[in-house]
């Protein structure tokens, strides 16, 4: 990430933390065009960097380790994330019907009141999610 990048995401938080949303979400534009853009850049670089080296791999060829496939990994962990015999629960009488909408905003209020050095159950540090 480039300096000028890191200095836009600064300012991005700062408009935040002031409540110029609007002004904050232009710039954030103008940082995933640059990242968009900076992205092509490298992967062009690659692309040069594998042809002049001749190692350039084939999108349909498996990734293996043996007779172990990325397919067969794959299609081992998609078949036991799913429960055949899962039956949605029924809806309680006391649950309300209205949706609540929250805002990207209303999440960036949150996680800037994080304490740096508090994790969560999941044990992701607050720095992360920042």
């Amino acid at each position: 990430m480039s300096p000028a990048v890191k200095a836009m995401l600064r300012r991005k938080n700062r408009l935040m933390r002031t409540g110029r949303v609007e002004e904050a979400g232009a710039l954030a534009r103008h940082v995933r065009l640059a990242v968009t853009n900076f992205s092509k850049c490298a992967q062009k670089a690659w692309a040069r960097v594998h042809e002049v080296l001749g190692t350039r791999a084939k999108s349909d060829q498996a990734v293996s380790a043996g007779n172990l496939t990325a397919q067969l990994i794959n299609d081992h962990y998609a078949s036991i994330s799913v429960d055949s015999e899962y039956r949605q629960p029924a809806r309680k009488l006391t649950a309300l019907d209205h949706r609540e909408f929250v805002s990207e905003y209303t999440v960036f209020r949150i996680l800037d009141k994080l304490r740096p050095t508090a994790a969560g159950l999941d044990n992701i540090p607050a720095w992360f999610l920042s």
